[in-house]
């Protein structure tokens, strides 16, 4: 609750809501907030439950082993200049990408087809609302 207060405090320029009010109504405030602190809690507590009271980091995809990094190409200290490409220490051909030849899949469609055809047809449409 503390973060929250601070977090809306700061978008108003160190002045809270609280303190724009006055008398009663600050007191009643006041008063509300424990139990509106002890029922976000609660909240929380029941969203937890319905995750299987699993941490985000649990929920998270495993990290990669370290072991299956495939190894560099350049051999280590030896920079990347030009030396580098005529003693064959790094693989590159210009050759071999001067000219991209189209997949078989992309061949296979008509000249006039649109992305709209190249969708497969399993995908839900996007949704057109507008976003907050």
């Amino acid at each position: 609750l503390a973060r929250c207060l601070q977090h809306e405090c700061d978008h108003l320029d160190g002045t809270l809501y609280l303190d724009r009010l006055g008398g009663r109504d600050r007191s009643k405030v006041l008063k509300a907030l424990p139990e509106l602190q002890e029922r976000t809690w609660a909240a929380w507590d029941a969203r937890a439950l319905e995750l299987g009271k699993q941490t985000s980091a649990q929920l998270s995809p495993e990290p990669p082993d370290v072991d299956d990094v495939p190894a560099p190409l350049v051999a280590a200290g030896a920079g990347a200049g030009a030396e580098d490409l005529d003693a064959g220490i790094v693989d590159y051909d210009p050759a071999a990408y001067a000219e991209a030849q189209p997949t078989p899949e992309v061949e296979e469609l008509p000249a006039e087809a649109s992305y709209d055809d190249a969708r497969p047809a399993e995908l839900p449409e996007e949704d057109e609302s507008p976003r907050a």
